[in-house]
């Protein structure tokens, strides 16, 4: 309790905050002080935070119109205490060590030694509020907002003397550090051996893998807000950029040669590595109608950077459910609502449109795509190989096994190609019955 320090108020006895000092809302009735696991006299007080420290002031007139206040630059870190039975729950505060004490006019209970820790506790709140307390604690020491903004500390409070007149404390003394009990002066030399023997050294090594992790949580924090930002900036940037240069090649034709093309395959590639910065959210329409078809107009964006980026031109509608919640983020979509919104897509006039085979496979291509340039790509490859198989086809256009045997299902049914199912397996091979002039 020596790190609570006792301050007298203003003529109400109420606590004013200074300046620079920022009252964070709520505050807490009926909490009580713990020094360690032991019971105080500060019960049924009012618990108030400020970016600076905490402060809890007497609403029973035990203490007069004194209050107490803990700087939060002593508070290491903090830990949750579920309500159990009868008891009610309780914020653990682990403190730094500070064996001499911390200032001006502390409070100290009768009989009772520095500990390391104290208890707040919540006697008239209920679990969630002092989970949501803790929280905010949390938030305001990770601030730290004492040391861009250091306020004085208040006077200490006056103790009366035995004249009727008042004295002054010095500071880090009260009456009873001015004059050390007998029983004080036995505990001192047990506080000077804490930090002695293999005691000692487990502390120590405890205090270091604290420190460390605090470190790594503050640092990793700061990183992934700093990092989230600037892919928002790059994705923004992305956009702008590839809008930009397909109005310039747009005006114009093809254009001279290819290199423009391929800077926008490329900056669409980029665009799809990033991400969705904002992605849209079922919260934001009141019609799932309305929901899907913006869903629709977002996706197509990335699939057409998808599609444009493989060749075939063809995603199955189960890889494009993994390639939206890829660029998603943690706003991800569930199955049926991308099924909803490609479906939508060939309506809007969207680039980007979904396809069922006869065997049932759905799959997102672009609008541009036709069946004959299809067959005409896979009758080229099979004449250039002699004959193509659905593996072999996967793997030259980089595209799934069962889209690629679909895409030779169409070629055969369209005449280009026919079968021979042997003991190697299904092969497909140049249609010579109706071209015979195909190959050599």
């Amino acid at each position: 309790m020596d790190r609570w320090i006792v301050v007298d108020g203003d003529g109400a006895g109420r606590f004013v905050p200074h300046a620079n000092e920022q009252v964070m809302q709520p505050q807490y009735t009926g909490l009580r002080l713990y020094n360690g696991d032991d019971t105080t006299d500060c019960d049924d007080g009012l618990l108030t935070l400020t970016s600076h420290r905490l402060v809890w002031e007497d609403r029973e007139g035990k203490h007069g119109s004194r209050w107490l206040y803990m700087p939060l630059s002593l508070i290491s870190h903090t830990e949750f205490i579920e309500r159990f039975f009868t008891r009610s729950p309780k914020v653990k505060l682990l403190l730094f060590s500070n064996p001499n004490g911390h200032g001006p006019a502390s409070y100290s209970a009768p009989g009772m030694s520095e500990r390391h820790f104290v208890l707040l506790s919540f006697r008239q709140s209920s679990s969630s509020e002092v989970r949501q307390f803790r929280q905010l604690l949390t938030n305001v020491l990770h601030a730290k907002t004492w040391r861009a903004l250091p306020v004085p500390l208040d006077p200490p409070a006056q103790h009366p003397q035995s004249g009727g007149h008042t004295q002054q404390q010095q500071p880090g003394h009260t009456q009873h550090q001015q004059q050390p009990s007998r029983s004080q002066a036995q505990t001192q030399p047990h506080q000077e051996q804490r930090a002695v023997g293999i005691a000692g050294i487990l502390q120590r090594d405890k205090q270091r893998l604290e420190a460390a992790e605090r470190s790594i949580k503050d640092a990793f924090s700061g990183d992934l807000k700093v990092l989230e930002a600037k892919a928002k900036q790059l994705v923004e940037l992305a956009e702008r950029y590839t809008q930009t240069l397909a109005a310039s090649s747009g005006g114009d034709g093809n254009g001279d040669d290819g290199g423009g093309d391929e800077d926008q395959r490329a900056l669409q590639n980029v665009i799809l590595q990033l991400g969705i910065a904002n992605p849209i959210t079922k919260k934001q329409f009141k019609s799932a109608t309305r929901y899907h078809q913006e869903l629709a107009r977002e996706l197509a964006t990335v699939y057409e950077a998808a599609l444009k980026a493989t060749r075939g031109g063809m995603l199955l509608l189960a890889d494009a459910f993994c390639v939206a919640n890829r660029v998603r983020g943690i706003d991800l979509v569930s199955p049926q609502d991308v099924l909803k919104a490609c479906e939508a897509m060939e309506a809007l006039a969207l680039p980007v449109r979904l396809r069922a085979f006869k065997s049932g496979v759905l799959v997102v291509e672009l609008a541009t795509r036709s069946d004959e340039q299809l067959v005409a790509e896979v009758k080229e490859m099979a004449s250039a190989d002699g004959f193509l198989t659905a593996s072999r086809l996967a793997t030259r256009n980089n595209i799934s096994v069962v889209l690629a045997a679909e895409q030779l299902l169409l070629a055969e049914a369209e005449g280009a190609l026919c079968r021979d199912d042997a003991v190697e397996g299904l092969r497909f091979y140049p249609n010579r019955f109706l071209h015979p002039d195909t190959g050599s």
